[in-house]
């Protein structure tokens, strides 16, 4: 998304105290990745506030993958992405081609 519309929602968030473990967990990983780079310059938050994300996260017990990708380009992780796009199926489910 672009900067304009994302670095509100980050400013938003920044000051949040999150209440539980779980809370802490998922308003990081939202946090991180609103502010993550992409290595495109038209698509990256402004220095500043990503300096501001990453010394926010680095306050709170957080995986150190998750500061790093705010604070250089990563390629994302099978871990990262499942939370991102979804869970994968349950161990045992298969999914298979249409029978024709």
């Amino acid at each position: 998304m672009h900067p304009e519309i994302v670095a509100p929602w980050i400013e938003a968030l920044i000051p949040f105290e999150p209440s539980h473990p779980a809370e802490v967990r998922a308003w990081g990983f939202c946090l991180a990745q609103l502010a993550r780079r992409t290595g495109q310059r038209a698509l990256d938050v402004d220095e500043a506030l990503s300096q501001r994300v990453a010394a926010r996260l680095k306050q709170v017990a957080l995986p150190p993958a998750w500061i790093r990708m705010v604070e250089e380009v990563v390629e994302r992780q099978a871990e990262e992405q499942s939370q991102v796009f979804g869970e994968s199926l349950p161990i045992g489910l298969r999914l298979s081609a249409p029978v024709d």
